[in-house]
């Protein structure tokens, strides 16, 4: 199972600005004063030997997720990230069978905006399998492209488009078995489980939960990897519990009572830079320590271009 990040805010798109781009640079600088970076070797070796989220960007684009199993291409929600994962599907064709099985979270702006923007959905050799519990999905699709709000109607779409709601609460795709689980967001979303081989990912962005409950850790038990919603900090929830995000911590609190091997904080705010939300990092990874110094959970913040293999 690979796993791979093509989009990791939440809420709305957030391209890096100059003024951040100043502030790596500042940072990195600080970091090797002894060092004479004056020529292009040495600044390679440098550069490789600093994690690439210092000299490069988590990213801006919002939340979508590929997951490849053999021959099979699942993609977890279709935010902007939606976009340069379809122009890599366009440059690489002969590494897929074109058929895309998408899962929805649910249809806020920010998880279904790429959805346009993705080649593939112009091709009319490829197949979009759409899959949710949400009722009416077609239809809101239809509405996010209709023509006062966007100047190509989903009906050009040449891709063969098919939609399937969920109402088992297990599934399966090929060989994968998935299953979902209700969330507390407003206007209601759902994260999912993906067993394949004994290897599980589970998906569960835009959420508030405030503690694990027994439902959640039970859907959560055992897994490989956790994609977590840590937008808020700790410091700032208690004024945004309404907003249905969560906190790095309480992902930490989850993944261990679950038996989780990887935590992985994702749907980053978008109001925060990179070192805003590789500080708050550390600070999940304190809570960690400090409670729960035996386990050896692995945690880790999601960016654009990151890859995983369980």
């Amino acid at each position: 199972m690979d796993i791979k990040f093509w989009g990791v805010r939440g809420s709305i798109p957030t391209p890096i600005t100059t003024e951040q781009i100043k502030e790596k640079l500042i940072y990195l600088a600080e970091r090797k004063p002894d060092r004479q970076l004056n020529n292009s070797e040495e600044l390679k070796k440098f550069l490789e030997t600093v994690s690439p989220l210092d000299f490069g960007s988590i990213g801006g684009n919002t939340a979508c997720v590929e997951i490849n199993i053999d021959d099979l291409t699942l993609i977890l929600d279709m935010g902007s990230g939606m976009k340069p994962l379809g122009n890599f599907i366009e440059k690489n064709r002969e590494n897929y069978n074109h058929i895309f099985h998408i899962l929805l979270s649910h249809t806020h702006w920010d998880h279904i905006s790429g959805l346009p923007f993705f080649k593939p959905a112009h091709q009319s050799d490829c197949q979009l399998r759409f899959y949710s519990p949400l009722e009416n999905l077609k239809v809101r699709l239809e509405y996010q492209q209709d023509h006062r709000f966007f100047p190509v109607g989903f009906e050009l779409l040449k891709a063969k488009k098919s939609f399937y709601q969920l109402k088992e609460e297990l599934f399966q795709i090929g060989h994968t078995e998935i299953s979902y689980l209700l969330q507390n967001h407003p206007g209601t979303s759902y994260s999912y489980r993906l067993k394949d081989n004994n290897k599980i990912a589970i998906y569960m962005t835009d959420v508030f939960l405030e503690k694990p409950n027994e439902a959640v850790i039970r859907f959560c038990q055992g897994a490989d990897v956790l994609i977590f919603d840590s937008q808020f900090s700790r410091e700032e929830i208690s004024d945004k519990k309404d907003y249905g995000h969560s906190i790095g911590e309480t992902g930490v609190d989850l993944a261990v009572a679950a038996g989780v091997r990887k935590l992985v904080l994702f749907h980053h705010d978008p109001d925060k830079t990179d070192l805003e939300i590789e500080k708050n990092l550390q600070q999940v990874k304190q809570h960690h320590q400090q409670n729960y110094s035996r386990s050896e959970l692995d945690i880790q913040l999601a960016y654009e271009g990151m890859k995983i293999t369980i």
